[in-house]
C-alpha cells in the first residue's frame, strides 16, 4: 500500500467520524425528546441515546484525528493548521462532557412504564373532576349523559407520594 492510499484511508476515517459527530450531535443539541423505540427494554429519548453514542465515539474519533495529524500533510502544511484535525474530537469531547454533567446535575424523575393487556370485558365508570372515578354496574342506563370510550392511551401515569397516579387526559366520543 502506498503513502497516498494510507492518507486517503485516514482522511476517509476522519470523514466518517465527522459524519457520525453531526448525525448524533444534531439530536443532542436540539434536545430531541422523541423515543425511537418505546417497546425496548431501556427506552431512551433520542437526545439521551445521542449523548451515549457520542461518549462511546470519543476514542475512535480522537484516534482518527491523531492519525490524520501524524500522517496527512506533514510536508506541505504547518503545525498550527494541522491542529485543526483535532477540532471534531474536541467538539465531541465538549458535547459528551455536557451530556454527563447535565445528566448528573438533573435529579432523575421516577417513571413507570405500564403495559396493559387488552381484555375482552368492559367496565363502566364515572370520572369526577378531582381525578377519581367510581365503577358502575354493567346494567346502568346510557340515557343519563354522554358516554365516552377510553382505552389505555387516554391515561397518563406518574408516581405521586409513592403510589401510581393515573390521570384521565383524553376521550373518544
Amino acid at each position: 500500500m502506498g503513502k497516498s492510499t494510507v492518507k486517503i484511508m485516514i482522511l476517509a476515517l476522519n470523514m466518517i467520524g465527522i459524519l457520525c459527530l453531526v448525525y448524533y450531535g444534531i439530536p443532542y443539541l436540539l434536545h430531541d425528546e422523541t423515543v425511537a423505540n418505546p417497546d425496548a427494554m431501556l427506552p431512551m429519548e433520542n437526545w439521551d441515546a445521542a449523548g451515549i453514542a457520542l461518549t462511546i465515539g470519543i476514542i475512535p474519533l480522537i484516534t482518527a484525528n491523531i492519525l490524520a495529524y501524524v500522517f496527512v500533510g506533514r510536508e506541505k502544511v504547518k503545525n498550527p493548521v494541522r491542529l485543526l484535525f483535532f477540532l471534531p474530537g474536541v467538539l465531541c469531547i465538549a458535547i459528551a462532557a455536557h451530556y454527563w454533567f447535565a445528566s448528573l446535575a438533573i435529579p432523575p424523575e421516577p417513571l413507570v412504564q405500564v403495559k396493559w393487556v387488552e381484555q375482552e370485558d368492559m367496565q363502566y365508570g364515572v370520572f369526577f373532576d378531582d381525578g377519581s372515578w367510581e365503577a358502575l354496574d354493567a346494567d346502568f342506563s346510557f340515557d343519563a349523559g354522554n358516554v365516552y370510550i377510553a382505552d389505555n392511551n387516554c391515561f397518563v401515569s406518574k408516581i405521586q407520594d409513592g403510589k401510581i397516579a393515573n390521570r384521565f387526559v383524553d376521550t373518544d366520543l
